[in-house]
């Protein structure tokens, strides 16, 4: 009873920060291991648990024996937590009655909308219910240009909306009819854009096109839903946004793209480009990488390593004219968790977490094809973007992301057990 009250209302303690979620996470590995011994269970039976198992056991070796490190090898030892996340929320979401998560749910979904709602206040009055400000404030006009609501000085709203109340508005759509499910796509796409995160809008409405696309089969209704989408979003950015939000996704853009840099308008667009944040940070995991392409620069290595290319914000133009882009080398990690995979674990480690997604991603298919339910297209898609669209994202080995991840990864994989297990009182209830 624990353990089922922990994985489905772990979304809710992402907003007490890093250290009740890594003590949360320790709870429900310690509940877990009880179980499954008590259980007799065998996690190594699957080929995902054996090479998930298997690259912490690489991340932590390599620490050991190439890198002679052992702090950094106590501290990847601490990702099984990852481990035993995932095969906790598939446990549960395999084995919970259709009543306890039904009602459950309604409890994590009332949440979600308080949690959206302060995110709105927080937009119209410059600080949310307990008085935390929205982010990247002027310090002239007091205009803030990221609003995170409970998040605070956290400003991860935006991530955690497209990535864990996604998940579970996936997995709520999957069990229960509601004629408002077709309405929240566009609620959730409205609270994204007020939280100023630009990864997470080109994300989220990725998602909401992929559903409104698979939703409605019959053109007369997919033209109609479709139009009130558009219009909701016209009327919100005209009548509602203010200008600081759409600076804040088109002139701001603009500009840390470059191409309105005057001082840099003689280089090209590409050239342009490798002096964003973004491109300094992946030249940087790129050159690093080329340094140690088999078995990576160790666990965490970005934040030690990056100093040694500060020479890549600068550079030449043309005229031998020197141009600096503005943006830091350094920072805690690439901002791409592909990036960040190969630059800390080499090619070798990049292989044994690739084989883990090619692993899942093929008994998801088979499970999801086996679904007589129209969303099934729409969860292998939304988890293909998950893993592999290009983006700027988290770190995968900090708590904050990585919960993130793997616990969308789980919990899209449990709640479709948990369908082909309970699908004759889902279609009475739905009827």
């Amino acid at each position: 009873k624990l353990l089922e009250f922990l994985i489905i209302y772990f979304p809710i303690f992402f907003f007490l920060r890093s250290f009740t979620l890594n003590s949360i996470l320790v709870i429900i590995s310690i509940i877990f291991i009880y179980i499954f011994i008590k259980n007799k269970l065998n996690l190594l039976k699957n080929n995902i648990n054996k090479l998930f198992f298997l690259f912490i056991i690489y991340l932590s070796a390599s620490q050991l024996f190439i890198y002679d490190d052992y702090n950094f090898f106590f501290k990847s030892l601490f990702l099984i937590k990852f481990f035993f996340l995932i095969n906790a929320t598939v446990f549960v979401w395999s084995n919970i009655s259709f009543k306890k998560l039904e009602q459950k749910l309604k409890y994590l979904n009332y949440t979600f909308i308080i949690f959206i709602i302060d995110i709105y206040y927080q937009y119209i009055f410059k600080e949310n219910i307990l008085g935390f400000p929205g982010g990247f404030c002027s310090g002239t006009n007091g205009e803030c240009f990221r609003f995170s609501g409970i998040f605070g000085n956290e400003l991860i709203a935006g991530a955690y909306i497209s990535i864990v109340v996604v998940t579970l508005y996936i997995s709520t759509i999957l069990i229960k009819k509601n004629f408002f499910n077709y309405l929240i796509p566009i609620i959730l796409l409205i609270t994204v854009f007020l939280t100023g995160e630009r990864t997470a809008l080109i994300f989220t409405l990725i998602f909401v096109t992929l559903f409104y696309a698979i939703t409605f089969k019959d053109v007369k209704n997919k033209f109609k839903f479709l139009s009130i989408f558009f219009f909701s979003l016209y009327l919100s950015f005209n009548f509602f946004f203010t200008e600081t939000s759409k600076k804040r996704f088109f002139q701001n853009t603009i500009s840390d793209l470059n191409l309105i840099n005057h001082d840099l308008r003689n280089l090209t667009f590409y050239e342009k480009l490798r002096f964003t944040p973004w491109g300094l940070h992946y030249n940087a995991s790129i050159l690093m990488i080329m340094d140690k392409p088999i078995f990576g620069n160790g666990f965490k290595s970005f934040r030690h390593k990056c100093g040694n290319y500060n020479y890549l914000m600068n550079t030449y133009d043309n005229d031998g004219i020197a141009k600096s882009s503005g943006f830091k080398v350094c920072t805690t990690h690439p901002h791409q968790f592909h990036l960040e995979i190969i630059t800390d674990s080499g090619f070798l480690g990049y292989f044994i977490f690739l084989s883990l997604i090619i692993y899942y991603l093929k008994n998801f298919y088979i499970l999801t094809n086996k679904l007589e339910n129209k969303y099934h297209i729409l969860i292998f898609l939304y988890l293909l973007i998950l893993i592999f669209f290009p983006r700027p994202t988290g770190s995968i080995f900090s708590t904050t992301f990585g919960s993130m991840f793997w616990y969308a990864l789980s919990t899209l994989y449990g709640s479709v057990v948990f369908f082909q297990k309970n699908k004759k009182i889902i279609k009475n209830n739905k009827n």
